[in-house]
């Protein structure tokens, strides 16, 4: 389903929908609306801030891998505009989880709150490409680097970063946790590795 909203096209696919709609009924503790909730607004940061500096995205996707925000490939900032850009959606989060851990905000359930939203501020902030991180990492290289020098900078980054998360990924479930960190290493294993190297426009 495609709609036009302010100019900016939403897709939104058929096995986000329902995926969304399944953990909805099955999540009992309400931490998936949560992850919801805060990764939505994880994404109205990034638009409110492209907005802001005077561009507007191509497009909305919502699909079963995510959330990606879409730029064209004339993209107008560059610099610090760009790493704001970048740098917004996480600390959307992180403010959300310091003012849901303010002794004044007495609400059933805001410590929870707290917990998911820095959570997902600090996962978004890893140096893999597509996360923020990665593309705050890239952006940086890029002042310094030709493309191909931040591309493979960029994957030895991400190595370093997902080897030892694959070790406690495959030691968890050996010992009776959750095979959770495995399946969201292999997810960002496919986005840095198997991306292609030349960018013909931005996600965020």
């Amino acid at each position: 389903m495609t709609l036009e909203v302010g100019g900016v096209r939403v897709r939104i696919g058929v096995p986000f929908a329902a995926t969304v709609t399944l953990m909805l009924l099955l999540d009992e503790s309400g931490v998936c609306a949560l992850g919801l909730l805060f990764a939505a607004l994880h994404e109205a940061g990034h638009l409110l801030c492209l907005l802001l500096l005077g561009e507007k995205p191509r497009s909305l996707t919502l699909s079963y891998y995510g959330v990606r925000l879409e730029r064209g490939p004339c993209a107008v900032l560059r610099g610090a505009g760009e790493l704001a850009v970048y740098a917004s959606g996480p600390a959307v989060n992180l403010l959300a989880a310091l003012v849901f851990r303010l002794p004044v905000l007495r609400v059933p359930g805001a410590r929870t709150a707290a917990d998911v939203s820095l959570l997902l501020g600090l996962f978004n902030l890893l140096p893999c490409r597509p996360l923020d991180g990665g593309n705050l990492l890239h952006c940086l290289a890029a002042r310094r680097l030709p493309p191909a020098a931040c591309d493979r900078l960029g994957r030895c980054v991400a190595a370093l970063t997902l080897l030892p998360m694959a070790a406690c990924g495959v030691w968890l479930p050996l010992h009776g946790g959750s095979p959770m960190l495995a399946i969201v290493t292999v997810y960002l294993a496919a986005g840095a590795f198997l991306r292609k190297s030349a960018q013909t426009e931005s996600s965020l």
